[in-house]
C-alpha cells in the first residue's frame, strides 16, 4: 500500500496543500458536471481533514519502514502505533482522488466525441490537468 502510493505524494509539500488543490479541482469539474460519482467530493473531504499534519508524517515513516530491515519488536511497534490507520487514510484519498480525476479525464473524452470536438472550456481544463500532471511528474524526478 505504501509502495504504491508514495510515487504520488510530495514529501516537500504539506498534505493540506495537496489535498485542498485536488479538492478545488475536482470542485471545479463537480460543479461543471463533468463528475460522475459526486460522492467522491464527500469522502475526500473527510479524509482531507483528518490531522493531516500527522498522517503525511507517519505515512513517511511507513514508507521508511518498509525499505528497512526491521526486527519484530519494531514491526509490531509500528503496527500497534497510529501509523497503519494514517497511511490508510493517504491511500484511501489518493486512491479516491485517482478514480474521480479519470472520470473527469472520460467524461471529457466522452464530451469532445459528442460534439465532434471540444468547447474552449474543456480544452482549458483538460490543458490543465494534463499540465499538472506534467508538474507532478517533473517535482517527482527533481526530488532526491
Amino acid at each position: 500500500m505504501v509502495t504504491a502510493t508514495e510515487e504520488l505524494i510530495d514529501f516537500k509539500r504539506s498534505w493540506e496543500d495537496q489535498t485542498r488543490r485536488v479538492l478545488e479541482t475536482l470542485r471545479t469539474a463537480h460543479n461543471l458536471g463533468r463528475i460522475s460519482d459526486s460522492s467522491a467530493l464527500t469522502e475526500l473531504s473527510q479524509l482531507a481533514v483528518q490531522d493531516p499534519t500527522r498522517v503525511l508524517r507517519s505515512f513517511l515513516d511507513a514508507s521508511d519502514a518498509v525499505k528497512q530491515t526491521l526486527s519484530l519488536t519494531e514491526k509490531l511497534a509500528i503496527v500497534a502505533c497510529r501509523i497503519p490507520n494514517d497511511v490508510a487514510v493517504v491511500h484511501r484519498f489518493v486512491i479516491r482522488a485517482e478514480e474521480a480525476i479519470l472520470s473527469i479525464e472520460r467524461n471529457l473524452a466522452v464530451r469532445q466525441r459528442e460534439v465532434g470536438g471540444a468547447t474552449d472550456l474543456e480544452e482549458a481544463t483538460t490543458r490543465v490537468l494534463a499540465s499538472t500532471n506534467r508538474f507532478d511528474e517533473a517535482v517527482r524526478r527533481l526530488a532526491p
